[in-house]
């Protein structure tokens, strides 16, 4: 039965730094800097706002062996058997996967939300919200449950999802997703109406999710199978080793999303941004009449 005791968040933060250079770097990626505010880091609000619906000891965070340090700092509720550090970067599939099958070993019954660390989410009210009814519809039904954003405008930068007939609570059937398209092709979606962008956040129940890997990557479900964790249930070191040198990189939207038939998108209750370039962020900036940090607003007047 679906409680609010049974449902688990992972943050995604295994951003390498590319997006803000000079400001972010390999060393301090855009999750672990203040961006958006200048009390605090993208991490640190992605954070805050899952906290309104899961305690700590619930949030895992899923990043690169080299960020795990930089994770307990800005993060010390989070228990560190609750940090996964990846010792080489595969995407997003096997990262997923595994924090899925270490909660699901934890919790045979958990519902699992998963959002990006560096996204700015305006309305966290909202946002709970939709994550509260994503994660009780996942709870109640087979199903993958990826978040859409409604387009505000016709973006090239960011994948689509073509909703299909209604399901229930509000989502729709996926139809099917699509890559970045042209300015033009954008433009068509937007004018549909029927299109939302692939936010890259999901919910699921961790079992739902493992019978989709056995379906449609049994390489990768039959790796898992061999996880070894220590006592606090934290995976080993050799073993991550061995299993990120040999899995395939791969986004789980290629890897499963894609190709599963159970696969549903909801509404997402909050305006959005993947704050992906300066130059987004400057015009996210005066659409919610952001007061940027210093160090953030040097680097915007030294590029104009």
């Amino acid at each position: 039965m679906h409680t609010k005791n049974s449902i688990y968040a992972v943050i995604l933060a295994g951003g390498e730094g590319t997006r803000f250079v000079p400001y972010s770097t390999p060393e301090r990626p855009k999750q672990f800097l203040h961006i958006t505010h200048g009390d605090r880091t993208m991490i640190q609000k992605t954070f805050d706002r899952i906290a309104a619906l899961v305690g700590p000891e619930r949030i895992y965070v899923s990043t690169n062996d080299r960020y795990c340090g930089l994770v307990q700092e800005q993060l010390p509720d989070i228990p560190q058997e609750n940090i996964i550090g990846e010792p080489l970067k595969k995407n997003t599939a096997p990262a997923i996967a595994l924090v899925s099958c270490l909660i699901h070993r934890k919790n045979p019954d958990a519902v699992t939300l998963f959002v990006p660390a560096d996204h700015y989410v305006s309305d966290t009210e909202g946002a709970v919200s939709s994550y509260l009814k994503a994660t009780d519809l996942a709870a109640k039904e087979d199903t993958l449950v990826t978040f859409g954003i409604m387009p505000t405008f016709p973006s090239p930068d960011y994948g689509y999802i073509r909703k299909g007939g209604a399901f229930l609570s509000g989502a729709n059937k996926v139809e099917k997703f699509v890559e970045k398209p042209s300015v033009e092709k954008a433009k068509g979606y937007l004018k549909d109406g029927g299109y939302y962008w692939n936010s890259g956040m999901f919910a699921w129940r961790t079992k739902t999710l493992i019978d989709a890997l056995e379906r449609h990557m049994p390489k990768l479900a039959s790796d898992l199978k061999t996880l070894r964790t220590d006592r606090n249930g934290a995976p080993d070191r050799e073993w991550m080793g061995e299993f990120f040198t040999n899995v395939e990189s791969i986004s789980i939207d290629y890897g499963v999303m894609e190709k599963a038939s159970n696969v549903v998108v909801f509404p997402f209750g909050s305006p959005w941004s993947d704050v992906g370039t300066w130059q987004g962020l400057e015009d996210l900036a005066k659409r919610f009449d952001l007061e940027l940090p210093t160090v953030v607003t040097g680097y915007l007047k030294n590029r104009n």
